[in-house]
């Protein structure tokens, strides 16, 4: 049998409780989840899994979606405002233009 070896990996506390409550749930320790990351790696002989950088939202033709598509699009819009995670201007500017723009 093989020496162990220790591997010791400095991670946020949020991050490996969510993880461990995770595994624990699928029966599997931390440490049987982690030599199955390297295992893979050894297999795959790289990364096994694609990693990449978020993709850019593509010009979106508003002519070309259905009312239903755009109205997602716009929801989606909105809260991503709300929950700040767009910093172009504030919710209530962003709001006030469009019932300003799209009054009936």
């Amino acid at each position: 049998m093989e020496k162990s070896a220790t591997i010791s990996v400095r991670i946020e506390p949020s991050l490996k409780e969510n993880a461990e409550r995770i595994l624990s749930s699928l029966g599997i320790p931390m440490s049987l989840a982690i030599n199955m990351f390297l295992n893979q790696i050894v297999i795959k002989e790289g990364i096994p899994f694609e990693i990449s950088l978020p993709k850019m939202p593509k010009e979106i033709d508003e002519n070309q979606l259905t009312k239903e598509e755009l109205d997602k699009i716009l929801i989606e819009r909105v809260r991503e405002i709300k929950e700040g995670k767009c910093k172009c201007v504030p919710f209530e500017e962003a709001f006030a233009f469009l019932k300003e723009d799209h009054k009936e």
